[in-house]
């Protein structure tokens, strides 16, 4: 027999793997602010419960389900452990551990902002104390978890790949380096446990499948699926897998009575550990597995799932299988997705060809390499999970990659198998060795490129730190906060773009009030197309924490509406301001300008809202009537032959940006008399003149009243001028300059 130092020197790779793991878990756990780790304030909620209560939760409706929602019905085992290990430390009300950022961005991972569920105090400073301390005890336990589950990884691999160490070791690379897998690790998640047994299990099928199963083997089956399955539903999927193998060595030992026996035996020790828990689900929710309260409380699906609709989330499953960090909603940039995306399906159909080999010639030289039952676990349980995932994911939407990681160990290896077997045994480790070396480097680097990043806190500034060259504005809300000025930082926009601004914020006195921000954009006839609101900080500064002479400068994504398109082009109208998200009404603060009058709309500024793609200027009546200052009149469509509605299209362009805002005069003349007449800005006032850009068409529509109009010939006439002046703006065509700076538009009614 080998000495454990033996044994370390022989396994060093796997050795060096599994400290990694525990090193990169431990980073993460504490980089990750705590409750930023998915669903963590859900298991946190059951766990505070339990060790407050020293009682299970119950679903039902109240103050504490919304606390931990679905996870109310989970198995106990690692909430149980969780609360014991933290039962000792005073961790206070609820509502001293849990401040919701109501502006989140969670699930919406295109949104990068206000990408903190919670807001985070200096409470959680190091030395950690009350909540903070349960929460990292908790989160080590956790990495504690994963990485035994690193380590049975090493130890199935090895035995699937007849002990060739280095592509055991690539194998579990894989495993070790998922960013994902490394970020559930390091959070309270009760995934952690049931990944652990779900491991051990499918390691102690292995060892059944290769030689046989005794009887101890199976009780302790049974202890790792019973235990599994008391840490959440997924370990029950282990036990159709255990009847396969039972079944497969009964057709091969044609020994019957064994089956009977291993199936009873695995049944009874499964039943005697967690069958309690089942029969509690039984008599409280009338559902063994406690579906029917979850489905409640999680909410179903709105629309079946269907084949397009599964092909759009499988787009998210896959990026969350590999690195979605935060509450769903932190991302690694698009390359790295792809490139996995390369990886994984070239290692899948290589895998698919091995097996269709394998089937065909029976005697396969890969037998020299792998073990077959081994193999037949791994492909099985692999099955098992996506089955299930694909029948829970027809009533609840879960599209989460990370929901495989009890299968991760079977996945990954199958993975390397797929990208080693076409190659010579010497160098059949390196593909699955350069994989795991890839996510080592990306796990390594994810903590400081994506995930410390999306939870900083902007920093806090003072009067002279505010830039000269941005537009003063002076508004002062309730005599507590002042809006010093803003900078726009785009001229244009298009519907669905974002319009970043820099606010910046001054505190005069401490504010007792968390006011949320909100930035309005005004386009045509004043309608709203475009809302983004927020804590100051994106999320990160609520006021209350907020001191006297702070300033902060606050960039805000003012994201347009899909329907702005219609009403492009225009003149936005920006508004910015505060108010308050928790009470009815979401009132506003009063606000006074800088020379003390109230403001009704604190506008703060303009931009223009362009379409993506500008009209064609196909008038029915062309002119090519050019006017100064680069303004073109192209032509114009009429509805004023007849008498009732009756309404003008003007169609402009422009060459250059004109320097004035200029009013549109129409006046109505029947031969040498005026009639009737118009004046008005272009598009109602909606996009003027000053803000045209050359190659834009502009549609200008005006309706006329002609109710009280004889029959007969008229004209309009009509043209540019200031409205400051009065002066008309000079207009020519082919023939030259025109009479009065006027074109004029017949038109008769019959």
């Amino acid at each position: 027999m080998k000495t454990l130092m033996q044994q370390l020197k022989t396994h060093h790779l796997a050795v060096i793997i599994s400290f990694a793991f525990a090193l990169l878990g431990l980073t993460y756990s504490i980089v990750t602010p705590p409750f930023e780790i998915s669903d963590e304030t859900r298991h946190y909620a059951v766990i505070k419960y339990m060790a407050d209560t020293a009682t299970l939760p119950v679903q039902q409706p109240g103050e504490a389900q919304r606390h931990w929602s679905h996870e109310g019905n989970q198995p106990p085992l690692y909430y149980a452990l969780a609360a014991l290990l933290t039962a000792w430390i005073d961790t206070g009300n609820w509502n001293d551990v849990y401040w919701y950022n109501p502006h989140t961005s969670a699930g919406v991972p295109l949104r990068r902002d206000n990408e903190n569920m919670t807001i985070h105090t200096a409470q959680e400073a190091f030395p950690w104390r009350g909540y903070a301390l349960a929460v990292h005890l908790i989160r080590f336990m956790s990495v504690v978890m994963g990485t035994i589950t690193v380590v049975f990884t090493y130890l199935i691999a090895l035995n699937i790949f007849k002990n060739r160490r280095k592509l055991a070791a690539s194998a579990t690379a894989i495993v070790a380096f998922t960013p994902m897998f490394i970020f559930i690790s390091a959070g309270m998640n009760s995934d952690n446990l049931v990944i652990l047994f779900c491991t051990l299990a499918t390691w102690m099928l292995v060892k059944m499948a290769q030689s046989g199963s005794g009887q101890g083997r199976v009780i302790a089956l049974g202890v790792l699926i019973g235990l599994g399955a008391l840490s959440k539903l997924y370990a029950l999927g282990m036990l159709p897998l255990a009847g396969m193998l039972f079944v497969w060595q009964g057709f091969s030992d044609r020994n019957w009575r064994k089956f009977w026996l291993n199936s009873l035996l695995l049944g009874g020790v499964v039943l005697l550990i967690a069958g309690w828990w089942y029969a509690r689900n039984q008599l409280l929710y009338g559902d063994l597995l406690a579906l029917n309260i979850m489905g409640d409380v999680a909410g179903t699906r709105d629309v079946p799932l269907t084949l397009p609709i599964f092909l759009a989330e499988f787009q998210g499953l896959r990026i969350a299988y590999w690195a979605l960090f935060g509450g769903v909603n932190v991302l690694a940039p698009d390359w790295i997705y792809k490139l996995l995306d390369i990886v994984s399906l070239t290692a899948a159909l290589s895998l698919v060809w091995m097996i269709i080999l394998w089937i065909k010639k029976r005697r396969f030289f890969l037998e020299k390499r792998l073990s077959p039952p081994a193999l037949l676990i791994l492909l099985g349980w692999a099955g098992i999970m996506f089955g299930g995932f694909l029948v829970w994911n027809f009533n609840i939407t879960a599209a989460q990659g990370r929901l495989f990681y009890p299968a991760i160990a079977a996945i990954s290896i199958l993975l390397a198998v797929g990208l080693s077997w076409p190659l010579p045994p010497k160098i059949a480790w390196l593909p699955p060795a350069i994989l795991g070396f890839g996510l080592f480097i990306f796990a390594v680097l994810s903590p400081w490129l994506y995930i410390a990043p999306a939870y900083a806190k902007p920093p806090l500034l003072k009067a002279t730190d505010i830039p000269a060259d941005i537009t003063p504005i002076g508004y002062v809300f309730n005599d507590e906060i002042r809006l010093v000025g803003v900078k726009i930082d785009k001229n244009s926009v298009r519907a669905l773009e974002t319009l970043p601004l820099t606010v910046y914020w001054e505190v005069l006195k401490p504010v007792p009030v968390n006011y949320s921000v909100f930035v309005h954009l005004y386009g045509r006839q004043g309608k709203t197309m475009g809302q983004f609101d927020s804590y100051p900080g994106l999320g990160a500064w609520p006021t209350t924490l907020l001191s006297p002479g702070d300033v902060l400068a606050d960039t805000y994504p003012a994201p347009l509406f899909e329907q702005a398109e219609k009403n492009a082009p225009a003149l936005l109208q920006i508004a910015v301001g505060l108010y308050e998200y928790d009470e009815p009404g979401f009132p506003r603060p009063p606000v006074y300008s800088a020379d003390g009058v109230e403001v009704e709309n604190p506008l703060v500024g303009q931009a223009k809202l362009i379409p993506w793609v500008w009209p064609e200027a196909q008038p029915t009546h062309l002119l090519n009537a050019q006017f100064e200052d680069g303004i073109t009149l192209t032509g114009y469509d009429s509805t004023c032959n007849r008498a009732a509605s009756c309404q003008l299209t003007l169609y402009w362009s422009a060459s250059r940006r004109p320097s004035a805002a200029y009013q549109v005069f129409i006046q109505l003349w029947q031969g040498d008399e005026q009639v009737g007449g118009f004046d008005g800005p272009p598009v109602k006032g909606d996009y003027p003149t000053n803000w045209w850009d050359a190659g834009e068409i502009i549609v200008d529509q005006h309706p006329i009243d002609l109710d009280n109009l004889s029959s007969g010939s008229y004209r309009f006439r009509m043209g540019l001028y200031r409205l400051d002046t009065g002066q008309r703006l000079p207009v020519s065509n082919s023939a030259g300059l025109l009479p009065d700076f006027a074109v004029d538009l017949p038109f008769t009614i019959p």
